[in-house]
């Protein structure tokens, strides 16, 4: 396996594209910092280390403003779709992590169904003959038939 030069040089965290990225999104220090939970001068400083990490000047601020850089407009777009996979990483995490979620459909012959879905775990709402058992509870439950 070959290792990249891009692979050895510093990498920005993702704290640091947070802050760019509500900065790119609020254009406004102070908003940016409430937005994402993390003080002014924190948010100030993971920008900067940000910019440092990466080698160019994302935003141009004054006293009265902040601006995206044209080199800050091309990686505010990069940023957020960064973002955007990491939540989807985590979310597929959490699916994986539990697995057996959704509906369940079991087929029970009615006689069955007083035998086996009730003494169980009592979740089964029951229908008439030709109508179907729906379980109406949303979260699991340990069942024990005694």
């Amino acid at each position: 396996m070959t290792v990249s030069n891009t692979s050895k040089r510093r990498q920005p965290s993702l704290a640091q594209l947070r802050a760019f990225s509500a900065v790119a999104e609020h254009l406004h220090f102070r908003d940016a910092a409430a937005a994402i939970g993390m003080s002014q001068p924190a948010l100030s400083g993971a920008v900067a280390a940000l910019e440092d990490t990466l080698g160019v000047t994302l935003l141009e601020r004054t006293t009265r403003k902040v601006l995206l850089s044209p080199a800050g407009e091309r990686l505010a777009v990069r940023a957020k779709a960064v973002l955007e996979e990491v939540g989807a990483l985590l979310a597929e995490a959490e699916a994986v992590r539990a697995p057996f979620t959704g509906v369940l459909r079991l087929g029970v012959i009615p006689t069955s169904r007083r035998i086996c879905c009730r003494p169980c775990c009592g979740w089964c709402t029951t229908g008439t003959r030709t109508s179907t058992s729906r379980c109406t509870r949303s979260r699991p439950r340990t069942c024990s038939t005694g």
